[in-house]
């Protein structure tokens, strides 16, 4: 099942407002998707031809929406095997929990043509291929006062974006939901009780901050907090 999500719309004449920032995303070789680091989605696109046959371009454009909408699908639930995982771990496609990633798939875009054929837009999110791959402690946050989100620069360690990416802090560590930002994050998503902090290495997908940094990834953990890192 397929849930249809909103329509973002661009105001026009709005010069002065300031560009957004470009997300960190890739294409994800011989898939034909995308994957949005800073949106934590796989993207697919797929087009699917009027049935010529149908009285009407309403009624052919039923099918061709839905025949769109399950190859685009297809090639996001494909292209998330590719993506980039943290060393250990490992994607397995014949698994339930791979099998369930298609009831999170959203729909980002429909594009209807006057004959009745359709383009759709997909999303697969990267936190739902996190789970089923790390199968993560699913227990709800024991704090709803901590860090509304921890922002870690690690604009000076070497790290490429990876699904599963850790945080540790001495003993203390948290693999939680994980997005990348070129530089900054938005503070509109990060909430106003963001904890900053900074990466001080990179080791097989954990980003190290330091001993004394242990409290305050130990509350972002217990709070669930979405991990903001950035990079270069």
């Amino acid at each position: 099942m397929i849930a249809v999500a909103g329509v973002l719309v661009c105001a026009a004449g709005a010069t002065a407002q300031k560009r957004p920032q470009a997300p960190v995303s890739a294409a994800i070789k011989g898939t034909g998707a995308t994957v949005n680091w800073s949106d934590g989605l796989i993207v697919a696109r797929a087009g699917a031809a009027a049935d010529l046959r149908a009285p009407t371009a309403s009624i052919a454009r039923i099918k061709a929406e839905r025949t769109a909408r399950r190859v685009a699908g297809e090639k996001a639930l494909a292209a998330a095997a590719s993506v980039a995982l943290r060393p250990g771990l490992v994607a397995d496609p014949k698994s339930a929990a791979w099998k369930s990633l298609a009831t999170d798939l959203v729909t980002r875009s429909i594009v209807y043509t006057s004959d009745g054929s359709a383009i759709v837009e997909v999303g697969l999110p990267i936190e739902s291929v996190r789970r089923a791959v790390a199968r993560p402690d699913l227990a709800p946050p024991k704090r709803a006062d901590g860090p509304t989100a921890l922002v870690v620069d690690a604009t000076g360690v070497s790290v490429a974006p990876v699904i599963g990416l850790t945080i540790t802090a001495g003993d203390e560590s948290y693999a939680g939901p994980v997005l990348y930002f070129k530089k900054s994050a938005p503070r509109q998503r990060t909430g106003s009780r963001a904890t900053r902090l900074k990466a001080s290495s990179h080791q097989r997908g954990a980003l190290e901050l330091g001993k004394s940094a242990a409290s305050s990834l130990a509350a972002a953990r217990s709070a669930g907090a979405p991990v903001f890192v950035l990079i270069k």
